[in-house]
């Protein structure tokens, strides 16, 4: 039965920690590889914010993970996110929130 809801993980060790709770509940971890392309394509982020996890990139210091019968909307693997404007128009509020967050996090 969908959940609605994922639980995001802020560590240094994020995405092990992920691993641990997706196994533990029989939940799925995200993969937010399209949006972190999304993102340096378009310079919202830079490379100092993305690392390499089991052959995919993911953000430094952030994990998620949802339940696998959850629908995985756009590219957040949420269900934030809508096709068309909805989509541009949240796109561009979570990069201006994550320009305004982001840096401070990660100069830890």
């Amino acid at each position: 039965m969908p959940r609605g809801w994922k639980l995001v993980i802020v560590s240094t060790n994020a995405p092990a920690i992920a691993d641990f709770w997706a196994a533990a509940l029989e939940y799925e971890v995200e993969d937010p590889s399209a949006l972190i392309s999304q993102l340096l394509a378009a310079g919202h982020i830079g490379s100092e914010a993305v690392v390499e996890y089991r052959g995919r990139r993911i953000f430094r210091g952030y994990a998620a993970i949802r339940h696998p019968e959850d629908t995985a909307i756009g590219t957040t693997g949420g269900d934030a996110l809508h096709v068309g404007d909805l989509f541009d128009a949240r796109l561009d509020e979570l990069c201006a929130v994550h320009e305004a967050t982001l840096p401070v996090a990660f100069e830890r």
